[in-house]
């Protein structure tokens, strides 16, 4: 279990190695997208879709927290409800 990227500081786990890793002595991986939801990926899907490695990740969280209230504030459609 790792966080994809670390709230303090803002550093990416080594995710490739770290799944390697796991699959070289049969385990699982788990991770925490929570603060790489909506920012990471082509479609805002985490770094584990920014590097391809959704098949061989298990378990992948987050959360609908700040983030995606920021993301839902920031909205175009929400900008032209603000000026209504």
């Amino acid at each position: 279990m790792t966080e994809t990227i670390f709230s303090m500081d803002g550093d990416e786990a080594p995710l490739t190695g770290i799944v390697e890793l796991a699959e070289r002595y049969d385990a699982w991986v788990m991770v925490d997208e929570a603060h790489a939801t909506g920012i990471f990926g082509a479609s805002g899907a985490g770094v584990v879709a920014k590097l391809g490695l959704g098949d061989r990740v298990l378990v992948q969280m987050g959360t609908l927290g700040k983030r995606s209230a920021v993301s839902a504030l920031t909205s175009p459609a929400v900008a032209r409800c603000a000026s209504c």
